[in-house]
C-alpha cells in the first residue's frame, strides 16, 4: 500500500483498497507508526499534496469520503492552509464528503466546527506574518 502511495500509483491503490478486507482507515496509515499524530490520521493526503498528485488527492477525499471524520478534515484543513493551498481548500469546502461531514452534525457542534476552522485559519495567518 505505502509502495504504491509514494509512487502515485493510483490504479494499484484503488485494486487494493477496494479488495482488501482490512480495516481501510488502518491501511492508509504510517507504516508501524500507531499513535495518532496529525501527519499518521491524513498520511494519504500529505503524500499526495507533496507529490502535487491531485487526481490521488481527489480519490482519497472523495471516493474514500466513507471513512473521513471531522477530526480529519481539522488536520487537513490546517495542513492545506499551513502550505498555502488555496485550489485544494476550495476543492475540499465544495466537497459532498464535506457536505456529509457538516450534515452529520448537530447545530451546536456546526457553530464549533465553523469557529474551530476561523480559528484556524487565524492563527495559521499570524503564523506566517
Amino acid at each position: 500500500m505505502t509502495f504504491a502511495l509514494y509512487n502515485g500509483n493510483l490504479d494499484l491503490l484503488k485494486y487494493l483498497l477496494h479488495t482488501s478486507i482490512c480495516n481501510t482507515k488502518k491501511l492508509l496509515k504510517i507504516p508501524g507508526l500507531f499513535n495518532t499524530q496529525m501527519v499518521n490520521r491524513v498520511f494519504p493526503f500529505v503524500v499526495s499534496l507533496q507529490k502535487g498528485n491531485h487526481e490521488m488527492f481527489l480519490y482519497f477525499w472523495e471516493e474514500m469520503g466513507y471513512i473521513w471524520k471531522e477530526d480529519t478534515f481539522d488536520n487537513l484543513f490546517k495542513l492545506m492552509v499551513k502550505k498555502d493551498l488555496p485550489d485544494y481548500l476550495s476543492l475540499v469546502f465544495q466537497s459532498r464528503t464535506l457536505h456529509t461531514i457538516f450534515e452529520a452534525m448537530s447545530y451546536q457542534y456546526k457553530f464549533s466546527f465553523v469557529e474551530n476552522i476561523i480559528k484556524n485559519w487565524k492563527d495559521s495567518i499570524e503564523e506566517i506574518n
